[in-house]
C-alpha cells in the first residue's frame, strides 16, 4: 500500500513538472501553491537554478516548518537562507505579492 501511494505521489509531481517544463527555464520565478512537504518546490528549484526563485506557499504552518526541514536535509539550506527558495504560510489562492 505504501509503495502504491509513493508511486502515485511521484507520478503526480512528474506529470505536473512535465507540463510546466517550457516555463521552467533558468532564472524563472515559480509559485508552488499547496507546497506541502517541499518536494516539488525542491524539484522546481533545480529546474530554474540559482538565478531563479521558487516560493512555496501552504495554509498549514506546520507543513511550512516541515518543508523547510526537508529542504535543509536535502542540502538546500543555503538556498533557503539566500531566499532562492522561500516557504510561506498563507492562502495560495491569493497568490504571493511579496519578494519575488
Amino acid at each position: 500500500m505504501y509503495t502504491q501511494r509513493l508511486t502515485h505521489f511521484l507520478l503526480k509531481h512528474a506529470y505536473a513538472t512535465e507540463n510546466l517544463l517550457p516555463f521552467l527555464q533558468p532564472g524563472a520565478k515559480v509559485l508552488d501553491v499547496g507546497s506541502g512537504s517541499g518536494y516539488l518546490t525542491a524539484v522546481l528549484h533545480h529546474l530554474v537554478g540559482p538565478t531563479g526563485k521558487v516560493v512555496g506557499i501552504d495554509h498549514i504552518p506546520e507543513l511550512i516548518d516541515w518543508s523547510i526541514s526537508n529542504l535543509k536535509q536535502d542540502g538546500l539550506g543555503a538556498t533557503v537562507e539566500k531566499k532562492q527558495i522561500e516557504m510561506i504560510a498563507g492562502d495560495g489562492r491569493k497568490g504571493y505579492l511579496g519578494g519575488g
